[in-house]
């Protein structure tokens, strides 16, 4: 009991020597050529910018197939022919942050291809705020997973609430003319970190395995090297794929990966 306070008082410590860091920096404006994207001069299928419209389409499909991968699970328990021990199942209040985590990434999907269509900072809003839901929200999932489902489910509007404020405070700051990107960045990439930390620190359930998961994290930090090196990436695939659509597709291949992490879990009660 000891060495969990111990390890909990740790772990809020580094939380706010985290946000200490990120808060003591100067404010992040938006980059002013955020919005211009290799190729996008380029139309596809008779869709203006359409490469990156269309390549948002597929980070749409693994929330479906995630959430229809529950919804049969829990049609199965109530019928009574689940099969497997409870041991390896997933309890309700972590399968109700999945649920979050799987429709913000089915919103993903769908905002990326309506930001995409007219990319100003007016429709960025709605992409991040889809983000910034589905982020959180896989943390607080594997909160309850490893930490207790209490612990996540609490955890889980708090979370949101998180993400989501910080996209409407980044966007009051652009209107006032002073920008800053700080709690968003702190929002996406402190969800990403603590999804890896309770990854590696924690032991999965019995009967799953942290291989999907720490592949899915993987592939996301391959996504946002793709992003940050848009121009390079369409240089260097001659004009073939942009940086950004190539992050749109790794970036649905990282959420497969939490659709693997379900595939082979029951859903039960407690």
């Amino acid at each position: 009991m000891a060495s969990l306070g111990v390890r909990l008082a740790a772990e809020a410590a580094a939380v706010l020597v985290v946000v200490a860091a990120v808060f003591s920096l100067p404010p992040i404006p938006q980059d002013p050529v955020y919005h211009s994207y290799a190729g996008d001069e380029r139309t596809l299928l008779g869709i203006p910018r359409g490469a990156n419209v269309l390549s948002s389409l597929p980070v749409a499909a693994p929330g479906a197939a995630g959430l229809w991968r529950l919804w049969r699970l829990w049609r199965r328990r109530g019928s009574g022919s689940g099969r497997g021990s409870a041991a390896g199942s997933v309890p309700a209040p972590e399968a109700a942050c999945w649920v979050a985590a799987l429709v913000g990434m089915m919103m993903v999907g769908a905002t990326s291809a309506y930001y995409h269509s007219d990319p100003t900072t007016a429709t960025l809003v709605w992409d991040r705020v889809s983000i910034a839901t589905s982020f959180p929200a896989v943390a607080a999932a594997l909160l309850a997973q490893r930490r207790g489902g209490a612990c996540g489910l609490a955890a889980l509007p708090l979370l949101l609430a998180g993400g989501i404020g910080s996209v409407l405070y980044w966007r009051y700051s652009e209107l006032a003319g002073q920008g800053d990107l700080r709690p968003y960045m702190l929002a996406q990439g402190g969800s990403a970190v603590a999804s890896l930390y309770l990854v590696l620190v924690y032991p999965p359930p019995r009967g799953s395995s942290n291989r999907p998961l720490l592949a899915g994290l993987g592939l996301y930090a391959v996504a946002m090297a793709a992003e940050a090196r848009d121009h390079a990436v369409y240089r260097l695939t001659a004009r073939l794929i942009s940086g950004h659509t190539l992050k749109h597709l790794v970036a649905a291949a990282a959420e497969w990966q939490v659709v693997q992490h379900l595939r082979r879990r029951g859903v039960h009660e407690a």
